[in-house]
């Protein structure tokens, strides 16, 4: 296992590869697509950040970010990865679920919801030091009809 600082700096690599994939994307999408998906966005966080948020809305807000980056986290697949460049994965998974909750975490500082900011880091906390995926030991078991045999199957191959 390597130290916490070379961790951290293999980290920040990784997340400059991030951002070096996505300016491939945008890249690849074009000017006006990209154009188009930045005037929906600005209109969006408009509609979503209206001045009069209320309490209840900021820790709603906390809980969607939340949901949407557990929702990354648990279908991760670079884990294995990860595991094998032997750094401390949570800083990371922190790192980079940092970057993705940073707008919802600055607009919740500026209208002073504390609470809805502590749901949000000690939820990314939490999200960090899981590396257990929910379906890994998910096991789905058909019902079988004894009575309905294979012959009264049409098999396509």
């Amino acid at each position: 296992m390597k130290t916490i600082k070379q961790s951290l700096q293999i980290s920040i690599i990784l997340i400059k590869i991030r951002f070096i994939q996505f300016y491939r994307m945008i890249k690849q999408l074009g000017m006006v697509y990209t154009l188009l998906l930045l005037v929906l966005s600005i209109l969006v966080m408009i509609i979503l950040f209206q001045p009069d948020i209320s309490f209840n809305t900021s820790i709603v807000y906390s809980s969607v970010a939340l949901l949407i980056v557990g929702s990354i986290h648990f279908s991760r697949k670079d884990k294995q990865l990860l595991n094998v460049l032997g750094i401390f994965i949570p800083i990371l998974y922190l790192a980079e679920y940092s970057l993705l909750t940073l707008p919802i975490f600055l607009f919740l500082t500026y209208k002073h919801n504390f609470i809805a900011i502590l749901i949000l880091v000690s939820g990314l906390i939490l999200l960090t030091f899981t590396n257990e995926s929910i379906l890994k030991n998910r096991t789905t078991t058909l019902q079988s009809f004894k009575f309905l045999g294979n012959h009264h199957f049409e098999w396509i191959s």
